[in-house]
């Protein structure tokens, strides 16, 4: 059944849930994954990043639901969190719970969150909160000014992104959203070329910054904050404290952040 209107406040947004149990790891698809997204994947244990892949066909589930009354072609990611209790073995069987668990007005649009919970055997292993932006106007998007002079971070590294990174994320993760696959569909979402899914920024650079951490309890926070086109040349920037390590994914010219967030160890439950 299609969708009678579109929503224009947040309070139209309904809550839903759904829930999937008993899921097996398929590791061909897992170590393809990791490859993409720069992780050492060993065989044994999935890619802290990798349950959201798996959750990704239940978001999907709400957000087709007819009574959910936002369209999904144009939405744009742009925060999302993870908590990871522990690691989560290959031959491990989890169950997934989705939820649409709260949504809000901005001046860009409609906000709203998908929380998921993943749980092995009873015990709840993993944790993400994904906050989507359903934009008043799909035009042309401007980005906002941003000063030249950025924080000074201690370390960086530099990442070439192919013209067709976003397709390959696409097959391996199943979000084929047009925005990511190529200029011409991008350009009819306001976009002037394709640009890179930000769950695959995320796992990149926690694929970068992980083995500092030496820990598979941690939280990675990220905001997403400006599109990085395909094909391009980004830099990693971060530095290490107590208090874990904060990172920006800036443009090739150092005056631009794409991604920001940080990453810190925490105590299981």
């Amino acid at each position: 059944m299609p969708k009678k209107h579109h929503a224009k406040k947040a309070e139209e947004i309904p809550h839903m849930a759904v829930e999937i149990n008993s899921i097996s790891f398929n590791a061909k698809k897992v170590a393809d994954y990791a490859e993409l997204c720069g992780f050492q994947f060993n065989g044994k244990t999935v890619p802290i990043t990798y349950p959201h892949i798996l959750a990704f066909n239940l978001h999907m589930e709400l957000m087709v639901n007819p009574s959910f009354p936002v369209p999904l072609l144009g939405l744009v990611h742009v925060r999302n969190s993870i908590r990871s209790y522990r690691s989560i073995g290959l031959n491990e069987s989890i169950d997934i719970h989705v939820s649409l668990s709260e949504a809000r007005d901005t001046d860009k649009g409609i906000e709203f969150d998908l929380t998921t919970q993943v749980y092995s055997q009873g015990e709840r292993v993993w944790e993400s909160v994904s906050t989507n932006l359903y934009r008043k106007s799909q035009k042309a998007i401007k980005s906002p000014y941003q000063p030249k002079a950025l924080k000074d971070y201690r370390f960086a590294e530099f990442w070439t992104l192919k013209e067709n990174t976003g397709r390959k994320y696409a097959k391996v993760s199943g979000d084929s959203n047009p925005i990511h696959l190529h200029k011409w569909t991008a350009k009819a979402f306001g976009f002037k070329q394709a640009i890179i899914h930000g769950m695959w920024t995320k796992a990149r650079t926690l694929a970068a910054l992980q083995p500092l951490l030496k820990s598979d309890a941690i939280c990675i926070e990220t905001e997403f904050k400006q599109p990085i086109f395909l094909p391009s040349k980004v830099g990693l920037h971060y530095d290490e404290n107590s208090d874990g390590i904060a990172f920006e994914v800036r443009n090739k010219g150092n005056d631009k952040v794409h991604m920001k967030g940080r990453v810190s160890c925490i105590s299981s439950i």
